[in-house]
């Protein structure tokens, strides 16, 4: 068979197995999956594609997902999409449809021009490039009084166990932290944020993300990320200081 002829025979046999495909449902399952993730401005459970993998990217990136990103959208990515759709006042229903994939534009640009990537930085005062991590795969743990545990943190307790699984040990209540720490005039990545909330004096605090962004346990959204500039926050914010154990 000359070159031609087999040019041939593979263009035929293409068009013939379009067409069995076009013919018979079954055979084209996999490539509905890929279209309708790669065209539709929605993807759910069962899609697969490039599309998903761009979303589980931007989920991992803001830490909800710590899995590999492999381009199906299985439990682990539906799980993800909910904490995200949870922690940003949209429905929660697991698909990420329009709004859930223009929030999850919006905060992973934000994030990288913010440069606030999950490694350290040159401006951070990280322990290491895990350390952030830490704390961004805690997301949705509810808040607990006196917790000190996955199942459950109240504000210190959230920050005394990142700290703690880094081999660092800090005082347990917000007002030892403040007064064992060391004063910044500006934070960095890494550094606590706190303030003044039910009593004088400092009563939350933070681990500050960059880019106005930090991670607390709060009472009503348990660990979940906040801005400073949000007026709540704005209005009762103390100051930053470092742990002086790692400056």
């Amino acid at each position: 068979m000359n070159s031609k002829t087999r040019l041939a025979h593979k263009l035929f046999m293409s068009s013939a197995v379009a067409a069995v495909a076009v013919s018979i449902p079954n055979l084209h399952v996999e490539a509905s999956f890929e279209k309708a993730a790669t065209e539709s401005t929605i993807l759910r459970y069962g899609h697969e594609g490039l599309s998903v993998r761009i979303l589980q990217e931007n989920l991992r990136q803001l830490g909800y997902y710590s899995y590999g990103v492999d381009g199906v959208y299985g439990n682990h990515t539906q799980s993800a999409v909910q904490k995200f759709q949870l922690h940003h006042g949209i429905k929660v229903d697991g698909i990420a449809g329009a709004k859930t994939l223009a929030a999850l534009t919006i905060h992973t640009e934000n994030l990288n021009e913010d440069s606030v990537p999950v490694q350290a930085l040159k401006d951070s005062h990280l322990l290491d490039g895990t350390f952030l991590q830490l704390a961004l795969n805690l997301i949705g743990t509810p808040y607990k009084w006196g917790g000190t545990t996955p199942n459950g943190f109240d504000c210190s307790g959230f920050i005394k166990y990142v700290f703690a699984k880094k081999g660092v040990t800090i005082p347990r209540t917000i007002s030892e932290i403040w007064d064992q720490s060391i004063e910044v005039q500006k934070p960095s990545i890494g550094d606590l944020v706190f303030f003044e909330t039910y009593k004088p004096g400092p009563s939350h605090a933070g681990i500050y993300l960059g880019g106005g962004r930090f991670i607390h346990s709060g009472s009503t959204k348990g660990v979940t990320i906040s801005q400073l500039s949000q007026s709540y926050w704005s209005k009762r914010y103390l100051g930053s200081k470092r742990i002086a154990q790692y400056d």
